[in-house]
């Protein structure tokens, strides 16, 4: 290209935006936010073509969340307005957007994960009071479950991935818990922990460690045991080992600082960072030389605040080399992910009232956005603010909040369009073309 550079200026993406109902200028009211459908966790498959996405919606006292499956590049809906005023909750036919469920009803389900393959979508549910993780695909096929899965009560802070395909696309990493080994009953009831309550009740005895289980002929593995709480995992692209943390300090309860360890297929644990702070959100490079992370370095003493902006990390696979790249940007930053050459990171961070995706090399000499604030935009007449007509003159300012984001190599070009009016991306110089299915919190109504 001209100059060296390689400018990308048209790349498929896929935003969840506020879409307005076709209604006359009123305030929002009370009634209206049991209407909201919160969209987010958007994956983009890894060829490119398809997106699953989680949508929460509240009935009465319950919050249900189901998967939604969209083509990259179908057109956003734009039905005609059904209602002026608050209503009961509808079915989905009236809601306006591009996609479909793919799930069934009666589901109640979260995570969703693409098989390297790109095949199979693997997730969290919950269905006729069976906990696990089931696969499906694109086709709606009856989802099938892979393995029950069980929860401890306890607070983990920054829990990470629930679980992990291999690069081989035959076996699942998962977080599962086990009841630990007790020498006296529970009646009555002891307490020789610090951190003897969780959020709603008394800690159970349970702890967290790492599984493993073939797709097609599951039979689960225990790889970690211990008094620990393991979480956050990221597989190997080699298929040897499976990235994980957890606290294994003296007295967990009292001094809050997890590391990050690997295990292998037979069950040999390794540490791989051995700090003050605590390490985040594993990411193995797709070479596998190295693991992103973010990280805080002083000493924790509490589950509740880290008290402390985290930033990117990358640690060699060994553990030997360990390097902080967003220093110099002085943020909090989460959401480590790899471009596919591993050369760069993709994080989430914020930035004068935005939330954007940037992007920084493995020396962090140059950090930047990957874009910025949507151009071309005309400010909210003060009458419009707060109502729900979508005939205002916009329905997005300028400032982006990014809740959540995944990367695709493959992608073809595009533009972005929002409804009946196309909404411009400026993007910065990346060094190839990628996907990014991008979440903005909060805000979907449903007809």
């Amino acid at each position: 290209m001209r100059d060296g550079k390689r400018i990308l200026y048209a790349t498929p993406v896929v935003l969840f935006l506020l879409l307005l109902a076709h209604a006359q200028t009123r305030p929002l009211t009370s009634s209206d936010i049991l209407r909201v459908a919160t969209v987010g966790d958007p994956q983009i498959s890894p060829t490119g073509e398809w997106i699953v996405y989680s949508l929460a919606t509240v009935d009465g006292n319950e919050t249900s969340s189901n998967l939604w499956l969209v083509r990259v590049g179908d057109r956003p809906l734009t039905g005609p307005p059904t209602s002026r005023q608050p209503e009961p909750r509808r079915n989905w036919d009236g809601f306006r957007f591009g996609g479909r469920p793919l799930l069934p009803s009666g589901w109640n389900a979260s995570n969703p994960r693409w098989s390297p393959d790109g095949k199979s979508i693997a997730f969290l549910a919950t269905h006729e009071g069976q906990r696990g993780i089931w696969i499906t695909g694109t086709a709606r096929a009856v989802p099938r479950l892979v393995t029950d899965v069980r929860e401890s009560n306890f607070f983990i802070t920054y829990a990470g991935e629930p679980f992990s395909w291999s690069p081989d696309s035959r076996m699942i990493a998962f977080i599962s818990a086990t009841e630990e080994e007790q020498s006296k009953g529970d009646d009555p009831k002891v307490i020789d922990r610090v951190q003897y309550k969780s959020r709603t009740s008394l800690s159970d005895r349970l702890r967290t460690h790492v599984w493993i289980a073939d797709v097609d002929a599951p039979q689960p593995r225990q790889l970690t045991s211990g008094m620990f709480y393991d979480h956050a995992l990221s597989f190997s692209p080699r298929g040897d080992e499976i990235a994980f943390l957890s606290n294994h300090e003296s007295d967990p309860d009292a001094i809050n600082n997890s590391d990050i360890f690997a295990v292998n297929l037979q069950g040999q644990v390794r540490q791989i960072t051995a700090t003050a702070g605590c390490e985040f959100e594993p990411a193995w490079s797709p070479d596998g030389k190295w693991i992103a992370y973010t990280a805080t370095k002083r000493d924790v003493t509490t589950i509740d605040s880290v008290a402390e902006d985290t930033h990117v990390w990358i640690a060699s696979a060994s553990g030997d080399v360990r390097r902080e790249l967003t220093a110099a940007q002085d943020r909090r930053a989460r959401n480590p992910r790899w471009q596919s050459d591993s050369r760069a990171i993709y994080f989430l961070a914020n930035d004068h009232g935005q939330t954007l995706v940037f992007q920084t090399d493995l020396n962090g000499d140059k950090i930047q956005p990957v874009f910025g604030a949507i151009s071309e935009i005309k400010p909210v007449p003060a009458e419009f603010k707060g109502s729900l007509d979508s005939g205002a003159p916009t329905v997005l300012d300028q400032r982006i909040q990014v809740a959540s984001f995944s990367v695709s190599e493959q992608a073809s070009f595009g533009e972005f369009e929002s409804g009946p009016t196309r909404l411009p991306i400026r993007f910065s110089s990346i060094p190839n073309f990628l996907a990014l299915a991008l979440s903005q919190r909060t805000e979907a109504f449903k007809s």
